[in-house]
């Protein structure tokens, strides 16, 4: 019976340790659709396309993101990844106004 108990303490271990590694695996592919985005948004942005710029911005780099962590029941990257994604689209939207 203990034997059964160390049993199941362990397959929750591994099954706990396999969802944060999945975590940080969306966050980091995450991260790299961002810069692909960002990459993309530049790329237009020498076309002279700054509303298509900022608007495919705001679509790749907030919400593709966003349902990858949603889906994981990650709230708190939710909310930091919403947070960090606007603010480094606001200093974006204030260097293609100011060129």
């Amino acid at each position: 019976m203990i034997e059964r108990k160390r049993k199941r303490e362990r397959k929750k271990e591994r099954k706990e340790g396999g969802e944060k590694k999945m975590c940080v695996s969306v966050c980091v592919f995450s991260f790299f659709v961002f810069s692909l985005a960002l990459l993309f948004c530049y790329v237009h942005f020498l076309f002279m396309i700054p509303h298509l710029t900022i608007l495919l911005l705001c679509c790749c780099c907030c919400f593709f993101p966003l349902f990858f962590l949603f889906f994981l029941g990650e709230a708190i990257n939710v909310v930091l990844f919403v947070f960090a994604h606007f603010i480094i689209i606001i200093i974006i939207i204030i260097i293609i106004s100011r060129m």
